[in-house]
């Protein structure tokens, strides 16, 4: 579901950033409306008088929670400015507008969920989630080295910095589902 929301997302509210800067924050708001009445309505409330949390009591290894954590921290940064500098360096260096940024995002989107839904589960149980945890850090450090170069060469290098998106966005694939899964 996350990597279809990289799909979907772009075109939500990239395509439609043409009618001005506000038509994706009208959008987002929207979703997120619809979202927060479906909840409400047919998700069922779990908490019970009386029953305690299974985990309460219970301490986990810090060292190897804080490696799980830490990957899933870095990695969110890492997306958090790619999805604010990126567009403003498309626009910058290479003259596109803000909506075609939408089309890299929904390759990022992609690539995240043909790894996360075809290939995460084999590589798991080849690997295990230390080594993809690794992985994905070294292709998400990668991808972020690779944009910056590919964007110094210009309009020439499109398919570099598309190189360097799929990059980014395997890495980051493999780096959710396997520190999750090492944590817990």
């Amino acid at each position: 579901a996350f990597g279809l929301g990289f799909v979907v997302g772009p075109a939500l509210a990239g395509v439609p950033a043409r009618f001005g800067l506000a038509a994706p924050g009208i959008i987002a708001a929207l979703v997120t409306s619809a979202n927060l009445l479906l909840a409400w309505r047919w998700l069922p409330e779990i908490r019970r008088s009386g029953v305690h949390a299974p985990w309460a009591g219970f301490l986990p290894h810090w060292t190897r929670a804080g490696m799980g954590f830490a990957a899933m921290a870095f990695s969110t940064l890492g997306f958090t400015v790619l999805y604010v500098v990126f567009p403003l360096e498309l626009e910058r260096t290479l003259g596109l507008a803000r909506h075609q940024s939408a089309y890299f995002f929904v390759l990022l989107g992609l690539t995240s969920a043909t790894v996360q839904g075809l290939f995460i589960g084999r590589l798991v149980e080849r690997f295990g989630e230390r080594r993809l945890i690794t992985a994905g850090s070294s292709l998400l450090a990668l991808g972020f080295v690779a944009m910056p170069a590919a964007f110094a060469a210009g309009r020439p290098a499109l398919l570099a910095i598309g190189a360097g998106m799929i990059a980014v966005a395997a890495g980051s694939a493999m780096i959710s589902p396997s520190a999750t899964a090492f944590v817990s």
